[in-house]
């Protein structure tokens, strides 16, 4: 059986306009993130956030889809791409 868990977007506006203040995102149970793939990832002080997993230059980063902020590069900054866990895309307005 898979389990799924949600989560509510708290603060910020780094995913705006598809992901709001206030959303929910429901995460799915899996494992090996692909390009183009919303993420959940955690730091070295497990504190999580949700991104887009992309790669530019051959470079892995969680992208903003915000332009005002610039990606996280992984395994350069606190987050590493190991902690990339897939979410299914899905979101509900709270």
């Amino acid at each position: 059986m898979e389990k799924y868990f949600g989560f509510h977007c708290e603060k910020g506006d780094s995913m705006e306009p598809e992901i709001n203040e206030g959303d929910i995102i429901i995460v799915g149970p899996y494992d090996n993130a692909m390009p183009g793939d919303y993420v959940v990832a955690k730091n070295d002080e497990e504190e999580a956030t949700f991104k887009q997993y992309k790669i530019f230059d051959n470079t892995l980063v969680l992208h903003y889809l915000n332009p005002k902020y610039s990606d996280i590069v992984l395994n350069k900054d606190k987050y590493k791409a190991s902690d990339c866990r897939r979410g299914d895309g899905e979101e509900e307005a709270a």
